[in-house]
C-alpha cells in the first residue's frame, strides 16, 4: 500500500486502503473513509483472477447475484443492493481518457460494462449511489486488476500513477468528462 501512495504525482495525496472482502465490511470501510478524508477522486480496484489486463469498470449495477460466499462465508443471491436506487450508476471518471492514456504508455487497459455480481460491484455501487446523492462532485470509479502474472507490479504501479495523473489533469480542467 505504500508504493501505491508513493505513486503519487507531486502534489497530489493519495490515501489508500485494504477493503474488507465482505458485503457486511466493505462498503462500511469505504464510507468510513469518504467520510474522513472528503476525497475529490474516489478509485476502487479488486482483484479480477481471469482477467489479462486491467478493466476499467463503466458501469455499477444494483444487484449482486452469486452463490459464492464473501470473505465472511455470506452469500447474496438474487439481491438487489439499494431498494428503489437506479438499475445502474456509469462511472464519473474520464474513461476515453484513461482509455488511450494507459495504451499509449504500454499498458493494457480496456472497458468493462460489468463489474460484476459480487463485493466489487456491491461497493462500486454503494459508492456512486452515496456519491450522486451526497457529493455528486466527486468522480468515481471501479478498475479490476489482473493476478500479478499478467501485471507485475511496476507495471500496476506504472498504471496507477498514470491513471492519478489523469484524474489530477482532468480536476484542473474542470469536472470528470466520462
Amino acid at each position: 500500500m505504500h508504493a501505491i501512495a508513493d505513486a503519487a504525482p507531486p502534489g497530489v495525496r493519495l490515501h489508500t486502503a485494504v477493503l474488507p472482502v465482505t458485503y457486511a465490511g466493505a462498503w462500511t470501510h469505504l464510507h468510513n473513509l469518504i467520510w474522513q478524508h472528503q476525497p475529490q477522486i474516489v478509485v476502487c480496484t479488486g482483484l479480477a483472477v481471469q482477467a489479462e489486463t486491467l478493466l476499467l469498470e463503466q458501469y455499477a449495477h444494483n444487484r449482486v447475484s452469486t452463490s459464492i460466499a464473501d470473505n465472511g462465508g455470506n452469500v447474496r443471491p438474487n439481491t438487489v443492493i439499494v431498494p428503489d436506487a437506479p438499475d445502474s450508476y456509469p462511472t464519473t471518471l474520464p474513461a476515453a481518457q484513461l482509455l488511450a492514456t494507459l495504451p499509449a504508455a504500454g499498458i493494457a487497459i480496456v472497458s468493462s460494462d460489468d463489474a460484476g455480481d459480487y463485493v466489487c460491484n456491491y461497493v462500486y455501487f454503494h459508492a456512486l449511489h452515496y456519491l450522486a446523492q451526497h457529493a455528486p462532485h466527486v468522480a468515481c470509479g471501479f478498475v479490476h486488476v489482473p493476478p500479478h502474472a499478467a501485471l507485475p507490479a511496476p507495471l500496476l504501479l506504472e498504471a496507477i500513477r498514470l491513471l492519478v495523473q489523469v484524474l489530477q489533469d482532468g480536476r484542473r480542467a474542470g469536472p470528470c468528462p466520462s
